[in-house]
């Protein structure tokens, strides 16, 4: 039982708890919510409403910490308690659901977080309006995203973005925000051009509504940045990288997941650059931030160990590049199915290195599985074909087979025209290369 005394003090940790979280004030909100769960499970017992809501309270303050397996730990000794307690389809039972799936997913445990957040579009379609529909359909896309299913997480977003503009009374921030997801799957699958008047429409609106000082803004900076990368647009690029970066550091501190993935992105913009020290540098830092918030192992690191392999190879450390790119296929083999682009880089980068070590056949049979992987991603050409059938078209030409090398080279090139344009350097270069197997194939005759 619990006595009037408790119960006042009980309500006014609850009051000052809430307006702790208001504030951002994260910390102490932490240690009233443990007085308040400590005392509540002493005189109420665990199996109780009030307890659960403090519970969950916790558990809400270790996400904004990204303290995610205390958050989970906390969350799966809940959920099954709050089932009993209220039922498979109350409020509190969403809210856990929605904690839990969260947490797994800001983990980048994608296999744990999908059935959560589908079990969570169910209720929402059952009970809810369009706009929590439209915010689970938005975790559920970013599932997807990540397990490189570019095409299904586009379609969710592009759901999204229909009822948040069919919905009067939507935020802009809503908008905002899916106008940047939807952005990004546009430039995962090489939609350059659809990606930028995206990307830009949110800019502006973001910077009409709420400004650019804040995650949304850095975000879309951030973005725009990588566009202009992988479109060889670099000095564009870097000023977007360095007023990002700027901003992230002034907004959430030089350690914040914000902030590492700028610096991620730029750790890949002075790479493509030949700038080797600078690229490692931001890696480095990135990756210290990310393993100290999502552990050594989490899907999360993938990018920046993909180009500290890359960094490695390039500078001759191939020991060092293997162990880096066989630690990420082993982890991509856990999270993602066999049409995922990422995936074929990583198989064309360990093709690159075995041929820089001139182990010719593990080199041809790495290029074909990358190239095999990248047709069956769904949609329109991706850039990955094009990289996978120039690599091994370089290969056959070392080797002397012009005649094999030369209709590859023509593909990649009819590839890159579609996804980069004919001015971009890719295209130039494999132009370039196709014309030189040519003439040697010519010679041959």
């Amino acid at each position: 039982m619990i006595n009037d005394a408790d119960s006042v003090y009980l309500a006014l940790l609850t009051e000052n708890v809430n307006d702790l979280l208001q504030k951002g004030r994260y910390e102490q909100a932490l240690l009233l919510c443990q007085q308040a769960l400590e005392l509540s499970e002493k005189r109420l017992g665990l199996e109780n409403q009030h307890t659960l809501a403090f519970l969950n309270c916790l558990a809400q303050v270790y996400l904004a910490l990204n303290r995610y397996d205390e958050a989970i730990s906390l969350l799966r000794q809940a959920l099954p308690v709050a089932e009993k307690v209220f039922g498979s389809e109350n409020l509190m039972i969403v809210t856990f659901l929605n904690g839990l799936a969260r947490s797994y997913l800001a983990q980048g445990d994608y296999l744990q977080a999908e059935p959560l957040f589908q079990r969570l579009l169910t209720l929402a379609e059952k009970y809810a309006g369009q706009a929590e529909v439209a915010l689970v359909l938005n975790d559920l896309a970013q599932v997807y995203e990540g397990k490189g299913e570019y095409a299904r997480a586009e379609n969710l977003y592009r759901r999204v973005l229909a009822i948040c503009e069919r919905e009067r009374g939507t935020e802009p921030m809503g908008i905002i925000v899916v106008l940047h997801n939807l952005g990004k799957m546009c430039i995962r699958q090489a939609s350059y051009l659809e990606a930028e008047t995206l990307l830009q429409r949110g800019l502006a609106l973001c910077e009409r509504s709420i400004g650019l000082g804040n995650d949304a803004g850095v975000s879309y900076l951030n973005t725009l940045a990588w566009l202009y990368r992988l479109q060889g647009q670099y000095a564009q690029a870097e000023k977007l990288f360095l007023r990002a970066s700027a901003m992230s550091d002034r907004i959430f501190g030089p350690r914040h997941i914000t902030t590492a993935r700028i610096l991620s992105n730029g750790g890949d913009l002075y790479y493509e650059q030949r700038k080797y020290p600078q690229a490692e540098h931001l890696c480095r830092q990135a990756l210290s931030i990310y393993e100290s918030t999502f552990g050594t192992e989490s899907p999360n690191t993938g990018s920046i160990l993909n180009t500290l392999g890359l960094i490695a190879l390039e500078q001759g450390h191939y020991t060092q590049a293997e162990a880096l790119f066989q630690r990420l296929l082993a982890m991509d083999e856990q999270i993602s199915g066999s049409e995922n682009p990422d995936k074929a880089t990583l198989l064309n980068n360990l093709g690159l290195l075995y041929e820089r070590q001139r182990r010719d056949e593990e080199a041809e049979s790495y290029y074909r599985q990358a190239l095999a992987t990248g047709r069956q991603v769904p949609g329109d050409p991706h850039p990955s074909i094009a990289i996978s059938l120039e690599n091994l078209a370089n290969l056959y030409d070392q080797q002397g087979r012009y005649q094999d090398a030369f209709p590859l080279y023509e593909e990649a090139i009819a590839v890159f025209q579609k996804t980069h344009g004919a001015k971009h350097p890719f295209t130039e270069k494999v132009t370039w290369l196709s014309l030189a197997a040519k003439k040697k194939k010519g010679e041959e005759r």
